[in-house]
């Protein structure tokens, strides 16, 4: 940003002016060139002027003019036409509280200079707000300063194809660098959950419905509520299998449960699910997963280019349990296989059969005489 500035020393009883002029510019982020108009801004006797400041980039600009004092009279506009939530939320750098989508609107600000402040936006639109990379849908967005609890309060209806998929509740609290957003959904898209559920899963699809309330400081978040899987679908990386269900999941500080969940694999066979994952505000996961009564269910699919070393389709009965943390899994599994099952292991050319001590190696041919 290039300014340049003129101290204008004032009478005797009057303060000083400062002058500054904004010269046109130009800056980079995230690969993206935004541009400064010329503008003017002056301060004096704690009145600011602001004169047309213009950044823009495309489509997508913000304005600012108007004046701030401590009289109500005295209003400033900042305006936003199209503007990318992603460069906003990104610059904030809040673990968690990524929000994206093209916002439309005005923020209005009165008596700025004085003890009573009062800014607020009538109206903000977003156009496919995102959350954590999840399209959340629509929304229409009200906000306000209150300098009661010193903290920028929000209110968002959110809405997908005409119909509410969500209100949003809260405000973040700049002095004490806090937050808390309340969301109560019905059938949102639920993809704004993967990054809380990185430590087994890379593809969460799907929608829910419930209360939730995200909270915490700037840098560790917790999450609490109670959720209804209207539908959902996950890729369990560790054995690249899908699998889809529909039933509640408890939500606690530290801990998601998930209880006596009925899953289905691809192809419509069934399995129960217990499990849970511990975590210090949504660091340092651990986790803990058991899978019973499976009949001729999918619990792995994998080929030579995900794993040259083994892989295979595998089909089961009965249970396992898998886990561990990011780093380190642990799969535990009492079953048998069930027909279609099919598995490749490569022996290494510098190793002997016998040195595979976790494998017991049959003759079957053998077996079949001496079973003669």
């Amino acid at each position: 940003v290039s300014l340049t500035s003129h101290f204008m020393p004032g009478h005797i009883r009057t303060a000083p002016w400062v002058k500054c002029n904004v010269n046109k510019t130009n800056f980079i982020i995230n690969d993206t060139v935004w541009n400064i108009n010329p503008a003017e801004i002056t301060y004096h006797d704690n009145t600011v002027d602001v004169n047309d400041v213009r950044i823009w980039s495309g489509n997508q600009y913000l304005t600012i003019d108007g004046r701030a004092s401590a009289a109500s009279t005295d209003t400033i506009k900042m305006r936003l036409k199209n503007m990318d939530l992603d460069y906003v939320f990104g610059t904030l750098g809040i673990n968690y509280v990524n929000f994206g989508g093209m916002a439309t609107g005005d923020f209005i600000g009165y008596s700025l200079m004085s003890k009573t402040p009062v800014a607020y936006t009538p109206e903000l639109f977003v156009k496919g707000l995102t959350y954590n990379g999840g399209l959340l849908g629509d929304a229409n967005i009200r906000s306000w300063w209150d300098g009661t609890d010193k903290k920028v309060a929000l209110q968002a209806k959110i809405n997908e194809k005409g119909k509410r998929v969500a209100d949003i509740n809260g405000g973040i609290w700049l002095g004490k660098d806090s937050l808390s957003f309340g969301l109560d959904a019905s059938k949102v898209n639920i993809k704004f959950l993967q990054p809380f559920m990185a430590a087994f899963t890379s593809n969460v699809s799907g929608r829910a419905s419930g209360e939730t309330l995200l909270y915490g400081t700037f840098k560790d978040i917790n999450l609490r509520g109670r959720v209804f899987a209207d539908t959902i679908s996950m890729l369990v990386d560790y054995t690249n299998t899908v699998y889809s269900g529909s039933d509640s999941v408890i939500i606690d500080p530290g801990y998601i449960n998930v209880s006596n969940f009925t899953l289905h694999d691809t192809e419509g066979h069934t399995a129960t699910l217990n499990g849970w994952v511990r975590h210090r505000y949504f660091h340092e996961p651990s986790f803990e997963f058991k899978i019973s009564n499976a009949r001729n269910f999918l619990c792995y699919n994998t080929n030579s280019l995900i794993n040259p070393d083994w892989y295979g389709t595998i089909y089961g009965n009965g249970g396992g349990t898998i886990s561990g943390h990011p780093g380190v899994v642990d799969i535990l599994v009492d079953m048998q296989t069930a027909p279609k099952s099919t598995f490749t292991f490569v022996l290494s050319d510098r190793e002997d059969a016998a040195d595979y001590t976790f494998l017991t190696f049959s003759d079957r041919r053998k077996d079949e005489e001496l079973a003669k």
